[in-house]
């Protein structure tokens, strides 16, 4: 897109206030599909190259996720919907989706208790990825 019109169309469309409001919106939408049992699935529009440059996986999946448990799901709900709800409904709950004995795990190691408080995401201490355990920075040189 260009510039020209990429500023245009974001002083027309996106100011504060609207995206504030089409927020508040979407969570309402979230919490009443929720609630009416529909299962709910995190997942990002992120990585939309070369419309959004600046929304990069991981930072805008743990925003999703925070937005969720604001519009009022649990943590617990939360976690569900970035794990086992998806792995269910790509058909590989056999394979991923829980910790469990056989199946396939990448895991996170963070400072805080996501359970108590989402954003514990934001302090990500270790990952294990195929069975190696590096710091986030290590994985990076990679």
């Amino acid at each position: 897109m260009p510039e020209w019109l990429a500023g245009w169309w974001g002083d027309m469309y996106f100011t504060e206030s609207r995206t504030r409001s089409l927020v508040a919106t979407l969570q309402d939408n979230l919490m009443r599909h929720h609630e009416a049992g529909v299962p709910i699935a995190m997942g990002t529009d992120s990585g939309g190259w070369p419309h959004m440059p600046n929304m990069f996986h991981g930072v805008t999946a743990l925003r999703e996720m925070e937005l969720m448990a604001e519009a009022g799901m649990t943590p617990a709900e939360v976690l569900r919907a970035a794990t086992v709800t998806p792995a269910r409904m790509m058909g590989i709950e056999d394979l991923a989706g829980t910790v469990e004995v056989g199946k396939r795990a990448d895991l996170i190691v963070v400072r805080g208790d996501p359970l108590a408080n989402i954003s514990a995401f934001r302090e990500l201490e270790w990952v294990i990825k195929d069975g190696e355990l590096r710091r986030p920075a290590e994985w990076m040189d990679d």
